[in-house]
């Protein structure tokens, strides 16, 4: 142990996501986690290192489904015992008080996927014992930053790209391909076109075994008796499947020796922070879906790609893109948006907003202005064409060029006739 890098991991971590955080915009209210204070005047040294005392519940005993034997008052956190519904039993009581941890467990896992997708400072230890309850102001702590990993950019970038072709278009040889892009495959298996083709079949497998689909009848109408905000949250959530994030990691490690993956220290420890978070998260809401957080946080980085990422970009290009001319798809792209607005509940407005801050932003809106003045352009020349009989006269054109190019080639595919000798 060195807890002079403890000391510099901790500083680090709450220039990012302490209450002064420059990072503490990516995470939901309060804006901000708590690490311990250090002492100024007792610097670290190798083996020793002094902190501020943080007095809090361990977040694994809010959500455990066991009797606490913490005092009553810390087992129903801000229930008041003078509502109606009081006296609660217990079984009320571990209800309430799971329902309450779930906020907690969920800025745990905002703040995780701000440090896998953003900064690439993680946290690589976060399992029950590492986050608390402050006891006195309900704030989420972090503690124990001994092991912090520094991902890197083109991993970062790769994990984006992943997400969004795997919900929004199910391309699993894009992410196989992406693979790559995340170095955990050896180029030759990514370049040899057999063992490409087994691994894409492979991956496909094991996410149609772990990843469910829900069925959605009305697809992207709109029902009877919805309004368009529920209209858009029920196709957003029919898009994104359901996952249990410890089986799609089982199933993918067991892809490993096969394909000779190259598993990082930091993408095993990143993806144990995750897996233990999902854990507590279903275990205070068994309907809990990681990938309702994860994938709305993807494409806000994927709109934005404050980095001008060649990957980022050619994935942006790829999944807005319609499929049979190529061109831009204004249809594609707002359908993107509005899951990743009515997802995290925050307005179309705001996601463009936030995209346009940076190059790669606005380049996109100029092009989506382009393409959409292109389709005006194209509808006017059609309406014109119409009116005036032009499209009347191209289609019989077409038709008769189809009936005259069928009546040859059944002309050439007839046997030629033999002549009488005599």
């Amino acid at each position: 142990m060195d807890f002079v890098n403890e000391e510099a991991n901790i500083r680090k971590f709450d220039g990012l996501y302490g209450p002064n955080g420059t990072n503490r915009k990516a995470l939901p209210p309060p804006g901000y986690v708590r690490v311990p204070g250090l002492i100024p005047k007792l610097p670290a040294t190798r083996r020793v290192l002094i902190m501020e005392w943080l007095d809090g519940q361990r977040v694994m005993s809010l959500v455990s489904n066991r009797k606490s034997c913490l005092d009553e008052d810390d087992e129903v956190a801000g229930l008041d015992e003078a509502d109606e519904c009081a006296p609660m039993t217990w079984e009320e009581k571990e209800c309430v008080r799971k329902a309450a941890s779930l906020p907690l467990i969920e800025l745990g896992i905002r703040c995780t996927l701000s440090q896998l997708i953003e900064t690439g400072v993680m946290h690589a230890d976060p399992h029950g014992g590492n986050l608390l309850r402050l006891r006195e102001t309900g704030e989420l702590a972090y503690l124990d930053f001994g092991l912090v990993s520094e991902i890197p950019p083109t991993v970062r970038d790769g994990l984006v790209a992943a997400v969004t072709l795997l919900v929004f278009d199910r391309d699993y040889e894009a992410v196989a391909g992406l693979f790559g892009e995340l170095q955990l495959v050896p180029t030759d298996v990514i370049e040899n076109p057999y063992q490409f083709a087994a691994l894409t079949t492979a991956l496909r497998e094991a996410a149609e075994a772990t990843l469910s689909y829900p069925d959605d009848e009305l697809g992207l109408e709109r029902g009877e008796n919805e309004t368009e905000e529920e209209a858009r949250l029920r196709r957003a959530k029919s898009a994104v499947p359901d996952v249990r994030f410890d089986q799609l990691l089982g199933a993918l490690l067991a892809l490993v020796p096969k394909y000779r993956f190259l598993l990082p220290p930091y993408f095993l420890n990143n993806a144990r922070a995750l897996g233990t978070l999902e854990g507590m998260a279903r275990t205070a809401d068994p309907n809990f879906n990681i990938l309702a957080i994860v994938y709305p946080f993807a494409v806000k980085r994927l709109l934005q790609n404050p980095t001008g990422s060649p990957v980022l970009r050619r994935v942006l290009r790829q999944l807005i893109s319609n499929k049979r001319t190529g061109r831009m798809s204004l249809t594609r792209l707002k359908l993107m948006v509005e899951d990743a607005a009515a997802l995290t509940g925050v307005s179309r407005m705001a996601i463009i907003a936030s995209a346009m801050k940076t190059t790669a932003g606005w380049r996109l809106a100029v092009e989506s202005v382009f393409a959409g003045a292109f389709w005006c352009v194209g509808r006017c020349v059609s309406a014109v064409f119409f009116v005036t009989g032009i499209t009347a006269v191209r289609n019989a054109w077409g038709r008769f060029i189809y009936r005259l190019n069928r009546d040859i080639d059944d002309e050439e595919r007839t046997p030629a006739r033999v002549g009488s000798v005599f």
